[in-house]
């Protein structure tokens, strides 16, 4: 969602096409958002209707498609039916795997936690 509007938003305005294997981008953008819109960002039209998700990056995407002349928006099935697609994964990967860190699982024991905390607050509460 975030490469779709980026790329339009450096783009000269014009009439674009928008092709992605992500049904949530490109029925959210050509069908969906319309609706959204009108419920303030949210499922249905009452208060008490659940938030769309991502309702910031949609509010984004909403302003920079109006921009433009036109947008269409076409889904393709991802993983192997589209050249353009699968290179468009591949690039996604390796610009991935060269610029953002693995995750990390970060252990810390329980007694460990309480011995430090004991000792902010000792140092704090006595001087």
């Amino acid at each position: 969602m975030l490469a779709a509007i980026v790329a339009l938003e450096h783009l000269k305005p014009g009439k674009m096409r928008v092709t992605s294997d992500s049904q949530y981008l490109v029925f959210g953008a050509s069908k969906w958002r319309f609706k959204w819109k009108r419920n303030g960002w949210r499922r249905g039209p009452t208060a008490a209707s659940n938030w769309i998700k991502n309702p910031d990056l949609w509010r984004r995407l909403d302003a920079v498609i109006d921009r433009h002349v036109s947008v269409e928006w076409r889904w393709v099935r991802g993983h192997g039916s589209d050249k353009n697609n699968c290179r468009a994964d591949k690039l996604a990967t390796e610009a991935a795997a060269k610029f953002c860190r693995p995750k990390q699982t970060v252990v810390v024991q329980e007694s460990a936690l309480l011995t430090s905390h004991s000792s902010v607050l000792s140092s704090a509460v006595m001087p």
